[in-house]
Order: C-alpha cells, then structure tokens, then sequence
C-alpha cells in the first residue's frame, strides 16, 4: 500500500498565501494555477498539521474557489487566514520592578519614625482642606476657599515691610487679572515662568480695595491635567508632621509612594463580608483616605479603613484568647446560689435581666477549669455593672480566693469603696481603720474582708495592708495602679476587675 503523500504547505505557509490573496483582492493569482489546485493537493495527502487538520473537519478545503464570487471568497479566506493565525510567542516574565520611590522619601520616613516608606500608605491626613470650588478670577469671594486656573503674567521679588522680602505674581484669566503675594518664597520668583498656566487655591483677602491671594497653595499646571493636582483644585490633605517639614515636602513624598506601591495592595477581605458591609476594595479606600474625589467617596474609605481594623482586633483578640485556652488552666470558681441571694436580698434593689444575663455567663466561665476568662462588661453609667463585678467578687472571697478592682484615679477607687461599703452594710474595725471593713451573708463561714489601697495613704498605712493582703487577711482589694507595684503580692488573686480600662492607656 503506497504511503501518503505529506502536505505541500504548512500552516504558517498557507497563512502567508490566503493573506497574499487577501491583499491581492481574491483574485486567485496568489499561487501558481490557483488556489484550487493548492487545496486538492493539500486535501489528497496525509495531514499532521493541527491547523490544516481543524480546517479539513470543518470542509473549509473542499470548495471550488474559482466558482466563488469576490465577496464570497474574501469571507472565505478571513475565516481560513483567523483559524490559521499563527499562536503568539511566550513572552517572558519581567521581573516587577521596584517601586520608584526616591531617596529623599525614604529619608523623610525615617524623620517620621516610619519603619518603611511602605508605612506611608496608612500615613492618613487629619484633616483635608476643600480647594474643589473652580471659579473664574471674576467671581472670586472675599475670604472663602476657592481655586482659580490662570495664566502668569508677570513674577517678582518684592520688598514688603522694611527687611521682610517676598514674591508676588500677577496671574489672569478670561474675567480679569489677579496678584499673589507669597511672604519670604523668593525662589518662587523664578519657578513662576511667564506664560506658564497655574492653579492657586486658598482666601482670597481685600487689600485697597483689590482682591488678593496670600500665600496660597499652587500648582503649576501641565497640559491641563487636573487629575495630577496634589496640592490645588481639590481636597488636599492635611498631615500630621514634624518640625521643617512642610505640607507639599510631605504630600509629594506621600504621592509618590501611592503611586508606586498602591497598585500591589492585595484585598484580603472575603467577598461575602465586602458585599453584606458594602465595603469599597482596599486600594481604592487608602487612595480615596488620601485624595478622596468628593466627601462622599472619602466617608466610605473611612469606614472601610475603620472596619478593617476594628475586625482584625477582634481576630487578633480570638487568636489570643484560643491560644491562652489552648495553654493556661484557670481556678474553680464554685457558684453558692443561697449565699448570692442572701447577698442579693440585701440590695435596696432588684437586678435587671441584663444583669442577671451578665453574672450568669460570667459564673460559668470562673466555674470552668481549663477556660481562664477575659471579659468586657460594657454598660452605660448607672447601669449596675459594679453589682455584677461585686457579686463575682464575693464568690471568689467565698472560694478562698483573693479578688481586686483597680480603677484608673484615686477618687474613683475611693468612691468604689465607700458605695460598696454603703450598699452592703459593712462595718470597720474596731481600731476606726477605715481603709477596710467586714460583710457577713447568711450561709457564710467566714466573713469577707474588703479594704482599700491608695497612693496617698501614709507609707505606715501602705505597709499594714501590704503585709495583710500577703497574709491573705484582706478578701477583695480596692485601689489605682498601687495595687499593681512589684512589692504588693496577692498571693491568691484569682478574680481582677479593672475599672474603664480605656482611661489606663
């Protein structure tokens, strides 16, 4: 049996003729004796070509080209010459290139206390300043913010004052001409080239009876690009700096690393979480926190930015408070349901069911051995967050343990004592000690002990509560941050209140 012949053309060689017959307006003179005499030969051999093969399936070979019209064939050959087309080269991979961010920015981080020039991003401005408005020179209003786009006419040195020196400019537009005043920025006299187009934002002032500007921001303006304008013509963040380093030092510099580093932010926020918030993506919520396009925009980076960080507290939280169960083992707190109602029933009131709510959960977790409890109690003044924090307290004295309130000035550890002294009927010693006092409940084998410790106690004062609350003859304790000093021992601490934990810092 005779082997097939192999095809005459491959399929980059047919590419080039159909092309050639394209060019040539179909008229079937791109090969010798025409395009049907190519196609049989291709057709009557064996075919390995993907390509030809592709076209040989489809009966894209087996027509009579020369009986086509012109329209027909150029319909013919676009759809041959697209299945074809030879496959793109491979091109390989650049490395990516390194943010270009300067030297003198990565200076200007490092005067900043930055770690890196990277910090920038999360660098956010106090405040932005509203130079949007655009008006025309004619129109401009006496002591508001506002921008105007013009042409400089004429810059100068001038002498304001008898030693003082500065730079005025006179700029205009369609509507009328205007001069700029900038005290002590000489060298802006050979910066402000005439003819150069200009964007001033700032107040304008009335000075005999001529509007002005002085020393507003400015921005020379490159092809009417408004879009690039950093200081002028928008809102214009204001930072948080340092001594002798100015606003646009400081705004360029944070530019810069935006635009360098910006667009390899990756978004790690689930999809579900992003669409059920309505969250904006996390590049465009730090470029907007620095140049937000409008208020609107920059409200809704705010609050991505601060549910950002508030959801990764709460990860960080968990993520230590499972790593601490997974380690720590914690004391038993048993519950005494009878000795809690004697206690409850000597309340000139009764508890809510948000408080009931709240000392429930709390016994569970101090009745938990491998499950040390780190809780907040939120509750507006008044709400009877000390009565869930006292009756917790009282069970761990009941327990054998030692317990302690730790408020953050002396006056309200003070007032602390005196309140619980009050409500629970306490009585001091004999000796007129009134830094502590007693409570017996009904079903109570010994009385619990409540004392009080404050920085400006007398040191003999300091040293006998000391040595009680080391003796464990002190139950709950009382104080500011003195009950935290490395010479005070709580030998058996096992409950801790700490009191309006955001005013210790």
């Amino acid at each position: 049996m005779p082997t097939p012949k192999k095809s005459p053309v491959s399929s980059d060689s047919l590419y080039k003729i159909i092309s050639h017959e394209l060019e040539n307006g179909c008229n079937n003179k791109s090969v010798f004796g025409g395009l049907n005499r190519l196609l049989q030969q291709i057709t009557s051999c064996k075919i390995t070509d993907p390509k030809i093969e592709r076209l040989m399936s489809d009966d894209m070979l087996t027509l009579d080209y020369s009986g086509l019209t012109i329209a027909q064939r150029k319909r013919w050959a676009k759809e041959v010459r697209r299945v074809l087309s030879p496959d793109p080269k491979p091109q390989p991979r650049k490395p990516d290139p390194k943010p270009a961010i300067s030297k003198r920015t990565i200076n200007l981080s490092k005067r900043l206390s930055l770690a890196s020039p990277e910090d920038f991003l999360y660098f956010f401005p106090n405040r932005h300043e509203d130079f949007s408005r655009i008006v025309k020179i004619k129109h401009l209003v006496p002591g508001e913010f506002q921008t105007v786009i013009a042409t400089i006419w004429e810059s100068k040195v001038i002498t304001l004052g008898r030693y003082r020196k500065g730079t005025e400019a006179t700029v205009g537009d369609d509507t009328g001409n205007i001069k700029v005043v900038w005290f002590n920025q000489t060298y802006l006299a050979k910066s402000l080239s005439t003819g150069s187009s200009v964007v001033i934002s700032g107040k304008v002032s009335v000075f005999g009876g001529y509007k002005k500007f002085e020393s507003p921001q400015y921005e020379l303006l490159d092809n009417n690009d408004l879009g690039g304008l950093i200081h002028t013509g928008r809102l214009v963040p204001v930072y948080p700096t340092t001594k002798n380093l100015a606003q646009r030092t400081l705004r360029k510099a944070i530019k810069e690393v935006i635009d360098a580093i910006l667009p390899s932010v990756q978004e790690f926020m689930p999809n579900t979480i992003m669409n059920s918030q309505s969250l904006i993506p996390l590049a465009t919520a730090i470029e907007q926190a620095h140049y937000p396009s409008n208020e609107e925009i920059k409200s809704r980076a705010y609050r991505r930015l601060a549910f950002q960080e508030a959801l990764l507290i709460q990860l960080l939280v968990l993520q230590r408070r499972k790593a601490a169960e997974s380690s720590a083992k914690s004391v038993i707190i048993k519950n005494y349901p009878e000795i809690l109602n004697s206690f409850f029933s000597s309340l000139p009131f009764q508890l809510t069911s948000e408080q009931e709510l709240s000392l429930k959960e709390i016994l569970d977790d101090i009745a938990n051995p491998n499950k040390p409890m780190s809780r907040l109690l939120q509750g507006e003044v008044g709400s009877g967050k000390t009565v869930v924090a006292l009756a917790s307290l009282l069970l761990t004295a009941i327990n054998g343990y030692q317990g302690a309130i730790m408020a953050p000035t002396e006056v309200l550890a003070e007032q602390h004592f005196l309140n619980i002294r009050n409500l629970l009927g306490g009585a001091t010693d004999s000796d007129n000690n009134d830094y502590k006092f007693t409570l017996n409940l009904d079903g109570m084998k010994n009385p619990v002990t409540i004392g009080l410790l404050l920085g400006n106690f007398t040191q003999k004062r300091k040293t006998i509560i000391v040595n009680e609350l080391a003796e464990c003859q002190i139950d709950i304790i009382i104080g500011t941050h003195a009950i935290i000093q490395p010479s005070l021992s709580i030998p058996n601490l096992a409950f801790a209140v700490t009191d309006e934990q955001h005013r210790f810092g």
